[in-house]
This record gives structure tokens, C-alpha cells and sequence, in this order.
């Protein structure tokens, strides 16, 4: 389960996009290398 502050930011995000229309979306991925590592995907 995802923290609730990054899941309030991604639903503030998804509700961002879904009010325009002809919105471009691409997928996102970053790779983070720290002593806890992490993968993003968006």
C-alpha cells in the first residue's frame, strides 16, 4: 500500500488529467538507486 501522502498526490494527479480532454499521457518509469531502492512506474 502506497503511502497516503503519494496516494492523495496521485489522485490529485489523475483527477488533473481527467478534467481535459485530447490530454496527451505517456508512461513514465525511473529507476532510483539508493541504499532502499526503488522503482517508479506512473
Amino acid at each position: 500500500m502506497l503511502p497516503n501522502i503519494l496516494s492523495d498526490y496521485l489522485n490529485q494527479v489523475e483527477q488533473a488529467v481527467l478534467m481535459y480532454s485530447n490530454v496527451y499521457v505517456e508512461r513514465y518509469e525511473e529507476e532510483i538507486l539508493t541504499p532502499n531502492r526503488a522503482n517508479i512506474r506512473i
